[in-house]
């Protein structure tokens, strides 16, 4: 290895990892190991065969272990095509999944290159993603070309069994990244992936990982509760000369922001001294302790307390206001009006 080519390798293990940027730490160090697995020497070729340094790494982040390398130059050649109709294993396998997702007649691919830019039902990827330099951003383009709720099959060779058995000689410069049932979780819900289950198959020698893209939140129903409520808060506020709000936590100050009936809030409650004869932020109203109520009588009373509203209700009761003024509360997105 020259000099150029070591530095460069020292290089890629400062970058940190590839599927989540951690740091990564030094796990194991092998001197003179094969720069391949695959393409063996000739007699032509032979005196070129060197052996390379083999570092692998433990990621601090998200757990995985990996040889920060480039892959092999022949490493979209690893893949191998399943025999679907001979291999009984494959058979069944393809079967369920097209049973479990309802695929009849569905375009189903398997990856046999890195991915491009197009468009399918379902996936398989079988023992290929740990040759990939970034297996995050590959099976981010596979969801990119999968509908909402597409679904895949991903197989890596699985770390937890060479972990066990302490199979130290499968460690090879192909195999860029070793996957435990964690890790292999890890880089698929990173990579906008739901895991419906991983199992250990080919007696334990793999895992496989059954995903489903994950369904983006839309924020149309935050937008209409949003709506909802703040009209519903000022048409309360508005059947009165005056009204207030019981408690300055952060949900009343960003209600606050959105109303168009504070010209009727004199003030706000809160029983947290701290905040007491402080202004709420934005909204500016003074927000002061609830003998205010006694002091400057108001007609309606909005209760904004959490888990606290039932508490707050009591000490309003324990005032005894003198006319009661209407009460309502926030509670789950909703005001509700209390009798």
């Amino acid at each position: 290895m020259t000099e150029r080519q070591n530095k460069d390798r020292i290089s890629l293990a400062q970058q940190g990892c590839r599927i989540c940027g951690g740091r990564l730490e030094t796990l194991l160090t092998y001197n003179q190991q094969p720069s391949r697995a695959q393409h063996f020497p000739d007699e032509k070729t032979i005196s070129y065969d060197l052996g390379i340094p083999l570092e692998i790494f433990q990621c601090v982040g998200c757990g995985v272990v990996l040889i920060p390398e480039d892959p092999v130059d022949y490493y979209e050649e690893a893949i191998r095509s399943p025999d679907w109709d001979n291999d009984p294993f494959r058979k069944e396998q393809y079967n369920k999944f097209v049973e479990e997702f309802n695929l009849e007649g569905k375009n189903i691919v398997h990856i046999e290159g890195k991915p491009k830019p197009d468009n399918y039902d379902a996936f398989f990827m079988f023992n290929y993603l740990e040759h990939f330099p970034d297996p995050k951003a590959t099976l981010s383009q596979i969801r990119d070309n999968l509908p909402d709720g597409g679904v895949g099959i991903v197989e890596v060779p699985n770390f937890d069994e060479i972990i066990r058995d302490r199979i130290f000689g499968e460690f090879i410069i192909d195999h860029l990244y070793y996957f435990t049932e964690k890790s292999l979780r890890f880089v698929c819900e990173a990579s906008g992936f739901d895991v419906i289950r991983i199992e250990e198959i080919w007696n334990g020698a793999s895992l496989s990982a059954t995903i489903k893209k994950r369904t983006p939140l839309t924020a149309q129903p935050f937008k209409d509760n949003q709506k909802e409520l703040i009209q519903d808060m000022d048409n309360f506020i508005n059947q009165f000369e005056s009204a207030t709000i019981w408690g300055a936590g952060h949900q009343t100050l960003m209600f606050m922001t959105m109303m168009k009936s504070l010209d009727k809030v004199p003030y706000v409650i809160d029983d947290f001294e701290p905040k007491q004869n402080k202004y709420t932020h934005v909204s500016h109203k003074l927000i002061l302790s609830r003998d205010q109520l006694k002091k400057q009588p108001v007609e309606g009373i909005i209760v904004v307390a959490g888990w606290q509203c039932k508490n707050v209700l009591k000490h309003i009761e324990e005032l005894n206001l003198n006319p009661k003024p209407a009460i309502s509360l926030i509670e789950k997105g909703t005001l509700e009006y209390i009798k």
